[in-house]
């Protein structure tokens, strides 16, 4: 034990060492461009010739840089991408009821493994600590047990989500008090705020099928044993009120992932807007400053919507591996969309009411809490960040999946 926990102590400590590394080569890359600019700007001024010429577009060494920069972030978007299709392909297969006599094992044994391979991940890529990666690989756990589709949105959710953090995290920290080094680290709090009760949807919609019984029913059936979203549910042997509700508590389901999403991309995206966000209780008349629960910018607005889009993605990747459905790749990502939109605005509101803002003079950023050096912005102290998250999710996934009941 004290082995293994020394040989982690030496491994973040080289780590470290490698990140502190790689800045002071790019420190020492910008600072060359810098000297090769005042070389060349004092040798114009010599000359007599026009001096601002040369201040246009980056130097050398500072091209390198971001040519390198973008070439590894073109990299792990690429991988990304091949471990979320990776995913999706495992997920059919342990769930297909064709390619085995075994189904409901089949489909046990790899939903646990894929749940525990993706929160370790996770742990590893420093997106989860060791409490959220536990509480990480129980949702995930259930939640790919309940269906393809509901893995793939979770999937989707959390590598984009994780992914977003790390955009320009150096502007972050200088606006953010809970930025975390390396752009991660959720906690079981964090975790079981965005997955909880999209969980439970995902675990009710299934069950209202008939659970265990419906998968084994479907063995060499070809049919997939989840619900689906269309008017006419996911079997057609079933009752329509029966499918219905399954495929109510999955609207639910994907409503509550959108508005994750899109709160997520709205806030990790929008602080950095270069123009200032605005109070959304004032009508956006009020200007705020950057990280301001419940202040909004064109750029986040812009953000939520593209946050929804991408956890529907996940839904629409199910669908299309699974059934092909073309109606129901549509519904996800309108239904996405719009939980994106509605779900940032609900969550707005919320921040800017119930949730605390204050601008602190010593540390020069917003703050949740009061304090002699604080001055208050908006919001009283009720909720905290993850219980905002909670309700206005729950709200959109109330209001989603009633609407979707009672209109289709």
């Amino acid at each position: 034990m004290a082995k293994s926990s020394s040989q982690n102590h030496h491994r973040l400590k080289r780590e470290e060492r490698n990140t502190l590394r790689r800045k002071d080569d790019e420190k020492m890359m910008i600072s060359e461009g810098r000297r090769q600019r005042r070389a060349k700007l004092q040798t114009t001024r010599a000359n007599g010739e026009d001096e601002t010429i040369f201040l246009d577009g980056p130097s050398a060494p500072e091209k390198k840089l971001v040519l390198a920069t973008n070439s590894v972030r073109l990299k792990s978007v690429l991988k990304l991408l091949c471990v979320l299709l990776v995913c999706g392909w495992s997920m059919r297969y342990a769930h297909d009821p064709s390619t085995s006599s075994l189904t409901l094992l089949k489909r046990a044994s790899g939903s646990v493994t894929l749940g525990f391979l993706l929160a370790s991940i996770g742990y590893k890529k420093k997106s989860l600590d060791l409490s959220g990666a536990v509480s990480a690989s129980l949702v995930g756990v259930l939640t790919i047990f309940s269906g393809v589709r509901y893995g793939l949105t979770l999937a989707f959710f959390f590598f984009s989500g994780s992914a977003v953090t790390k955009v320009q995290s150096e502007v972050k920290k200088q606006v953010d008090e809970h930025f975390k080094e390396g752009g991660g680290l959720r906690d079981f709090v964090q975790v079981m705020a965005n997955g909880l009760v999209p969980m439970m949807l995902a675990a009710a919609s299934l069950y209202s099928l008939g659970g265990l019984s419906f998968i084994a029913n479907t063995t060499g059936a070809g049919a997939f044993a989840e619900a689906i979203i269309s008017s006419g549910g996911s079997n057609s042997s079933m009752s329509n009120a029966t499918t219905k509700v399954a495929s109510t508590l999955a609207v639910a389901f994907l409503s509550y992932f959108s508005c994750c999403g899109g709160d997520t991309f709205a806030s990790e995206l929008g602080v950095l807007s270069k123009s200032k966000p605005r109070l959304i209780t004032t009508f956006c008349r009020k200007e705020v400053e950057p990280g301001t629960n419940g202040g909004v910018s064109l750029l986040g607005v812009v953000a939520s919507i593209f946050g929804g889009l991408v956890a529907a993605s996940g839904w629409a990747l199910g669908a299309y591996i699974t059934s092909g459905v073309r109606t129901e790749i549509l519904y996800a990502l309108i239904i996405g969309a719009f939980g994106g939109f509605f779900g940032s605005f609900v969550d707005s509101v919320l921040g800017a009411t119930v949730q605390y803002s204050g601008y602190c003079r010593e540390r020069k950023k917003v703050v949740s809490k009061p304090g002699p050096t604080v001055t208050k912005i908006s919001g009283l102290e009720i909720l905290s960040n993850s219980g905002v998250n909670v309700l206005s999710a729950s709200f959109i996934a109330v209001a989603f999946g009633a609407l979707y009941y009672y209109r289709i």
